[in-house]
């Protein structure tokens, strides 16, 4: 028996809903599964709290800074998992001073929902609201404060920017082309992207502040460097990062890129840095095979390019030999936009054994794609793609234009390539999908330049997809700046180390509780054996005649959404030294001291050996037997390195 089945018209216009319905709800449940982290588990390390205050809490709507985050949730780090930017520690090591419980183990979380990383789907290129343009306009991106320098994040979805003198870092979204978050770090300068996590070095202040994508862009971290002066960032790229960073330091001075530079590797997780060459720079290949060292742009011939093997590079043993070595009579700032062969710098690509030039006319300025092997040759009037082979074989060009601020194209690009002052920053691109985004930081001005276009050509070995996400009609929003953007809480950490003692005894118990202000969280991030912080806020250690020395502290201290980090110096003093004064401390904390610049001094002895002679540039300091009481100083004429009696 045949049924037949007769729909009226609003019943066939409800079928039609439902149907568009269901068809949008597999639209977001794919984009859903591509969001899926894909980075390798990390572990959280447990805060000590301050006492909950009693007072109702306000209901206080989530900020605009938050809700922009879009990738913050989908890639969140879930407990028991372990964390570059907080390293592994003692179970006890941080803990709630409430005496919050701890966050289950990975054997006692429940088996969660979410589609597993193996099944995510690429996620499909949409037609978004922007037209897509065959000419690349170049247009400024009106940020609020002058740019220092960029770093493109290894996915090409955000731009991490610096302004050096606003003491600010802006994160601007690639696909929704607007500034999402502006944070607070001390004059940050180079930037580097690695995996989740933009590190920013401070110049002069000679640490590193870590931001993590994963925490809404937080200050998460703050690793230290021996010197002040940081001038490079670089490291391996997408696997072959291995939370090490090669950090170039320079003295002050003309003759600091010569006389007093210096190659640190800072090892992410441990927070440790130590000494590794005195080139004048250094930068890592992608796969983590190389380091490329150049001589100083401030000596002639300049920037000479020299290659080691990594390994042997950051090894403790000083024996690195050059594999090979070559270049230019001057040679730009080089870098790598792909694993393999290749260095790009100012308008020349660099390969081959010993290193050379690759023959090619590539305009005035190469902006490499970070996701294909394209590099941009730019010139006043178009823009030629170039594959990145032994040929640089050109597959496309496009017209280009410019604002009216730099119809002067000399203001666009720098034709020097010494760079004297290392502000060692590059253009970089992008393609996601069927359009490239470009990034150019002119040689004058500050400003920073962008624009979008069609993508030049189609490859299937392309990775950039377009994400599945809302794009907005209008480009350059205003920046989002919260009514807090990370202040560093100095009074929250101060308080916290109230009557913390200089020095202890190996071989006794030592207790100290921390002054945990309320709405402040406390975590220990020193790996120092023995040592824990317990759930009530008590820092406690038994060290032994092995740990007699000085031990540097390193102490979150989160207040109100802000983080700072506070390094308490504990000195362990030898048992019978301690014996020796009766217990006394204060009897150790009067010893006469004498300051040091390091990059410049020499140290002598009077010809018959009662005094000690310090010269420290223009400084002569005479020095009694102790060799630290100071007797007479003297100023000299000029500056001198060397003295002898």
């Amino acid at each position: 028996m045949v049924t037949i089945v007769a729909l009226t018209v609003g019943a066939a216009v409800i079928l039609v809903i439902a149907v568009f319905a269901a068809f949008m709800v597999g639209r977001g449940s794919r984009v859903d599964q591509s969001e899926v982290a894909t980075t390798e588990p990390l572990q959280e390390v447990e805060m000590v709290s301050g006492p909950a205050t009693t007072d109702e809490p306000s209901a206080t709507p989530p900020t605009r800074d938050a809700v922009a985050a879009t990738d913050a949730k989908s890639t969140a780090t879930s407990p028991g998992t372990m964390s570059v930017d907080e390293p592994v520690v003692a179970e006890t090591n941080s803990v709630a001073a409430n005496d919050t419980p701890s966050p289950p183990t990975p054997q006692q979380q429940q088996p969660t929902t979410a589609a597993p990383v193996a099944e995510a789907k690429k996620p499909e290129s949409v037609v978004v609201e922007r037209p897509l343009s065959k000419t690349v306009d170049f247009a400024s991106m009106q940020l609020d404060e002058l740019v220092t320098s960029m770093d493109l994040t290894e996915d090409g979805r955000f731009l991490v920017i610096s302004h050096q003198s606003a003491n600010l870092v802006t994160i601007y979204d690639v696909l929704q082309r607007q500034v999402v978050h502006v944070r607070t770090t001390t004059a940050p300068r180079s930037v580097l992207c690695r995996g989740p996590f933009a590190f920013v070095a401070n110049f002069g202040e000679g640490t590193i502040s870590v931001f993590n994508r994963e925490k809404d862009w937080q200050l998460v971290n703050e690793l230290q460097v021996i010197k002040t002066g940081i001038a490079h960032l670089s490291a391996p790229a997408g696997p072959a990062f291995a939370n090490e960073i090669l950090v170039t330091c320079h003295g002050e001075g003309a003759d600091s890129s010569y006389r007093k530079s210096y190659i640190y590797l800072v090892d992410v997780k441990s927070d440790k840095c130590r000494e590794v060459s005195r080139a004048a720079l250094a930068s890592a290949s992608f796969d983590g095979n190389l380091v490329m060292t150049q001589g100083a742009f401030n000596l002639s011939p300049s920037g000479g390019l020299t290659a080691y093997n990594y390994s042997e590079f950051v090894s403790n043993s000083g024996t690195a030999r050059s594999i090979f070595a070559g270049g230019n009579q001057q040679n730009p700032y080089v870098y790598q936009s792909h694993p393999g062969g290749y260095w790009i710098g100012g308008n020349v690509v660099f390969g081959g054994v010993p290193i050379a030039q690759v023959p090619g006319d590539l305009g005035r300025l190469l902006i490499p794609d970070m996701s294909r092997k394209l590099v941009y040759a730019v010139t006043e009037d178009v823009i030629r793609a170039h594959r990145m082979n032994s040929s640089l074989t050109e597959v496309g060009v496009r017209r280009a234009s410019y604002p009216a601020a730099f119809k002067d194209f000399a203001r666009v690009y720098d034709n020097v390539n010494r760079r004297r002052n290392y502000m060692l920053d590059r253009p970089v691109a992008y393609t996601h999908g069927d359009r490239t985004f470009f990034f150019l930081l002119p040689a004058k001005g500050g400003d920073l330049l962008v624009a979008e276009t069609a993508a030049f050509e189609s490859n299937s070995d392309d990775s950039g997809e377009l994400a599945d996400v809302p794009m907005p009609a209008k480009p350059n929003m205003p920046a989002d700046r919260s009514a807090t953007p990370g202040e560093p809480q100095g009074d929250a950490a101060a308080a916290l180390l109230q009557g913390f003692p200089p020095m202890i005894p190996a071989g006794q118990r030592f207790e100290y509780r921390l002054k945990v202000p309320a709405s402040t969280e406390v975590a220990l991030m020193s790996d120092i054996r023995g040592m824990v912080l317990t759930r009530d806020g008590i820092l406690r250690w038994q060290p032994k005649q092995a740990d007699v020395g000085i031990h540097e502290l390193k102490l979150r201290v989160t207040s109100d959404g802000a983080s700072s980090f506070a390094r308490p110096e504990l000195e362990v003093i030898d048992a019978e030294l301690y014996a020796s004064v009766d217990g006394d401390l204060t009897k150790l904390t009067k010893f006469a001291t004498t300051p040091l610049n390091v990059d410049n001094f020499s140290f002598s002895e009077s010809f018959d050996g009662k005094q000690r002679l310090l010269l420290q540039g223009d400084s002569l300091q005479i020095l009694a037997p102790d060799g630290i009481t100071v007797v007479t100083t003297r100023k000299l004429p000029r500056r001198y390195d060397l003295i002898e009696e």
